[in-house]
């Protein structure tokens, strides 16, 4: 399973789950690092990903925890600040947790408008994209030795 991080787990990481499961076909989850419980998916976040024919409808937030972290195989983090925050809450995994895009930080479309969330969720998906065909590589690698 593969995990992503944000803050508040409404916006950004369920946004990035659900277009990694799609694109994928693999098991993905997201978290907050200050979220509240059970909240729904913003409607930005809702209306981006059905762009890519995905849903949010049944998304409800929860906090980062250690169950979660140690069951993922990679956690990829919104910015590089949840990137240094989360493996300072977990260094035993600090290995496995990245930033999403370690060149460009993922902005918080959180109280933004439509446009604001469609430009952040393509964002998200050219970074998936690119995490998925590192992996398919990678695999493609380690099958030839």
């Amino acid at each position: 399973m593969i995990l992503f991080v944000c803050s508040g787990n409404t916006c950004r990481s369920p946004m990035a789950a659900v277009l990694y499961a799609k694109l994928s076909g693999l098991e993905a989850d997201s978290a907050g690092l200050y979220a509240s419980a059970a909240s729904p998916a913003s409607s930005g976040a809702r209306n981006a990903v059905k762009n890519y024919g995905c849903t949010l409808e049944g998304h409800r937030s929860q906090l980062l925890t250690p169950g979660l972290v140690a069951k993922a195989s990679a956690v990829y983090c919104m910015t590089s600040s949840q990137k240094s925050e989360a493996a300072a809450l977990y260094p035993e995994h600090a290995a496995k947790i990245r930033a999403l895009n370690e060149k460009r930080d993922v902005r918080d479309p959180f109280g933004g408008n439509d446009a604001e969330y469609r430009s952040v969720a393509e964002q998200i998906y050219v970074s998936v994209v690119e995490i998925i065909k590192s992996d398919r590589l990678k695999t493609r690698g380690a099958s030839r030795r």
